[in-house]
């Protein structure tokens, strides 16, 4: 028996290719008008779970980019992240990449102490200078 598939399964075949189309996917030119209805069946079965798979891929895309944004922007807000002007630092304060301050009579032997409130500290141990 060759069934003639309906006008509405046509129309939606139709239109799932298209959708398949604009998601780049390569697909072979389909006679629709020679295929009969369990063929036109098969192909929409396929084509949807196609098209459905490009839909969910795209909107997990739109939903990685929208969190990675705003993940960024509570980082640039953070003001514990932010190290403040130089005018606002104290007189101590120096970044945790410098070196301690070059002594005249020893080359440091640096240390690793920790203070009382619980705060390690890199200290020569042969001066008592700290980073």
């Amino acid at each position: 028996m060759n069934e003639q598939p309906s006008n509405r399964q046509l129309s939606y075949l139709r239109y799932l290719l298209a959708q398949a189309r604009k998601a780049d996917e390569c697909l072979p030119y389909l006679p629709i008008e020679a295929l009969h209805r369990d063929a036109v069946s098969a192909w929409i079965e396929y084509l949807d779970l196609l098209v459905q798979a490009h839909l969910n891929i795209q909107a997990n895309l739109a939903h990685a980019r929208e969190r990675a944004a705003r993940e960024a922007a509570e980082q640039v807000s953070a003001p514990y992240l932010v190290t403040p002007p130089a005018e606002q630092l104290p007189a101590s304060y120096r970044p945790p990449w410098a070196p301690l301050a070059p002594a005249e009579d020893h080359e440091h032997l640096v240390g690793s102490v920790t203070r009382e409130d619980g705060v390690e500290e890199s200290v020569c141990v042969l001066c008592g200078v700290s980073a």
